[in-house]
């Protein structure tokens, strides 16, 4: 879990995750796995329709 979340770079250095529980270790790997998703809350496809 840790070399993914360094891989993702979701942490300046490895001593941070160190200190993480496994369940804190998975909470910040789900976290940065929907927070990079394409489909996020950034980078949502949006469609509008428009009247003619």
């Amino acid at each position: 879990m840790i070399n993914k979340l360094i891989v993702l770079n979701a942490f300046k250095n490895e001593e941070q995750l160190c200190k993480l529980t496994l369940s804190e270790l998975e909470y910040e790997y789900k976290k940065t796995q929907r927070d990079s998703h394409p489909h996020s809350e950034t980078g949502l496809i949006r469609w509008t329709s428009k009247k003619l």
